[in-house]
């Protein structure tokens, strides 16, 4: 017999008045497995958290955990558990009693909640804080109070809604890896939700990809951010030149392209007919500079713009046809504003976008 999902959400859809917040949203979730809810702001993400926790309702569809239907199931019964983007801590009460809150109101044994105290605070390294007030801690510290107030409750699915988003950049990338570790060592389901993809990229097993209310891409974010069906999930993963090209062959796994200006050659997809007026996509990282002659698959510009990132410099050059291209590449490059540079990119980074 096959093991259900810890989590299925099957057609779920949420209306405010004429607004539709979510659109016959179907996704499931493996056991075990970190995956990050992905969208803008009023994409849908926060209110599909709460449908799962049972904050909200779906009208219509269904929420399963380990099979089993939960519907109309209060929150305190479900098998989930929430960190909130506010934290939702009690300045009143110290890190035990905090910790401690979710248990004791479902009337655990003293002893039991003082070993379950322990272990989520040893956890998460705040066991020597124990006693201090909530207002005598540190973001980062209320982060992990909050998460292991969550954590006592042993969930069956850990939802988080932003959890780092009011932290600073050097602390919320610390507490990235953080959640990560727990994570793994805990091998628990978790559903995290945010707008900010480098922090699904550092943190999740698969993405979902919300945008008005609809589910549009669901996978490994290596393989949505290279190979991406859509001009939207492309531009919110990342930077991106993107073409209207013509199909004018399509044969052996290759086609062939022409933007009129440049012949592109790329993977082919099914369903491609020659004529055919299409979008395509490459990725600056995947353009390199040009070290032989080649028709096809390459450029030439002048350098407009040079940004300094560290390890890479991006370069914004314009082609001889008028194309805005943006290229990047090690800062090891000794390349100048106003410069003229040829470029050139594989046919496997050429990516068509198109969803069937």
């Amino acid at each position: 017999m096959t093991t259900p999902p810890a989590l299925e959400l099957l057609n779920v859809t949420k209306t405010y008045g004429n607004v539709a917040a979510l659109r016959d949203i179907t996704l499931a979730v493996r056991k075990g497995e970190f995956i990050t809810i992905l969208g803008p702001s009023g994409s849908g993400k926060s209110t599909l958290l709460k449908i799962i926790g049972g904050f909200e309702e779906p009208d219509k569809g269904e929420v399963r955990i380990n099979g089993q239907v939960i519907n109309n199931t209060p929150p305190f019964k479900r098998p989930t558990s929430m960190v909130f983007q506010d934290l939702a801590l009690f300045p009143h009460l110290n890190v035990f009693e905090n910790i401690a809150y979710g248990l004791k109101v479902r009337k655990f044994p003293r002893d039991e909640i003082r070993r379950r105290v322990k272990w989520a605070a040893e956890l998460l390294h705040i066991e020597k804080l124990i006693d201090r007030r909530i207002t005598q801690l540190s973001g980062g510290q209320q982060q992990r109070v909050a998460l292991a107030r969550s954590l006592v409750l042993e969930p069956e699915v850990l939802l988080l809604d932003e959890p780092l988003g009011p932290l600073d950049l050097k602390l919320r990338r610390e507490m990235q890896i953080e959640l990560r570790r727990v994570q793994r060592s805990l091998k628990a389901t978790w559903v995290y939700v945010t707008h900010d993809h480098e922090e699904a990229m550092t943190m999740s097993d698969r993405v979902a990809i919300l945008n008005e209310g609809r589910l549009l891409a669901v996978g490994d974010i290596k393989t949505i951010y290279e190979k991406p069906c859509s001009r939207f999930v492309a531009e919110f993963l990342g930077e991106a030149n993107f073409f209207e090209a013509r199909v004018t062959q399509v044969a052996e796994g290759k086609t062939l392209l022409d933007t009129g200006s440049m012949l592109l050659l790329a993977p082919s997809k099914p369903g491609l007919r020659e004529g055919e007026i299409i979008q395509v996509m490459i990725r600056p990282e995947k353009i390199k500079l040009a070290k032989r002659e080649e028709p096809i698959n390459r450029s030439k510009g002048k350098v407009l713009d040079l940004t300094y990132k560290g390890a890479f410099v991006d370069v914004k050059f314009e082609t001889e046809h008028g194309y805005v291209m943006l290229a990047r590449f090690t800062s090891t490059e000794s390349i100048n504003i106003g410069d003229t540079i040829e470029v050139a990119w594989s046919a496997e980074d050429v990516i068509i976008l198109r969803c069937r």
